[in-house]
């Protein structure tokens, strides 16, 4: 049997479901959930691939609040490593203090251009070596735009003042670039966990167990257990 249903029905019922903002979900079921999603890297803006990503996450922890779920959703940025140290550097070799106020640009494009200059800066000098004789892989770690990245990598690591502070503020321009992207998308994440601060975490749970392990080792042998 075939039935058509008019055109009146089928806007009266889609109009009842967008009225009903609580349509489709659940009570709540007093359990929780956290969805970790979009984690860019600091030295480069957001891009389609980003999106994609925020959005499905933006979807799954939706799904799960309809669903009864208390969800935290947080995002896990990488704000460490070599590759930051490559915008620092070029922005140190060619930016002649450019910030976004001067140049107008997003602060996450902005890094993230500095971040192609060593790019191309690099190849163009691994080329030069290895016209001078270099092998190719002694070129790759010789580069002088390579070394003043790892020197700097060295130096942040070491706390070094001077380059903590460029690190926090090109670091600042992303999330406020980062933060730009997010409010045009109609959403916010508020929670996020920088892998700087979540590596020192680890760190310092992994010392604190291994503490914990060579002192119940000690007392074991103390009594004669092992």
């Amino acid at each position: 049997m075939n039935l058509v249903i008019t055109d009146k029905i089928w806007v009266g019922v889609f109009h009842s479901i967008f009225s009903n903002k609580d349509f489709g979900t659940l009570a709540s079921n007093g359990k929780e959930i956290m969805v970790e999603y979009s984690s860019p890297n600091t030295n480069k803006p957001l891009h389609l691939g980003h999106l994609r990503n925020n959005f499905l996450g933006y979807s799954v922890a939706e799904i799960y609040m309809a669903l009864g779920y208390t969800v935290h959703k947080v995002q896990i940025i990488n704000d460490r490593g070599i590759h930051i140290c490559k915008s620092m550097a070029a922005w140190k070799l060619f930016g002649n203090g450019e910030t976004p106020q001067s140049s107008g640009l997003k602060g996450d494009k902005l890094v993230g251009k500095y971040y192609v200059e060593f790019d191309k800066n690099y190849k163009a000098q691994m080329k030069e070596l290895v016209a001078n004789g270099v092998s190719e892989a002694d070129a790759e770690k010789h580069a002088p735009i390579m070394k003043l990245a790892v020197d700097m990598l060295l130096q942040w690591e070491a706390k070094d003042p001077d380059i903590m502070h460029l690190w926090k503020t090109m670091n600042g321009w992303v999330y406020d670039g980062f933060s730009s992207t997010y409010q045009r998308m109609g959403w916010i994440l508020k929670n996020y966990i920088t892998s700087r601060k979540l590596i020192y975490w680890v760190r310092r749970k992994c010392f604190v167990a291994w503490s914990k392990e060579c002192f119940l080792k000690k007392k074991m042998v103390q009594y004669g257990s092992i």
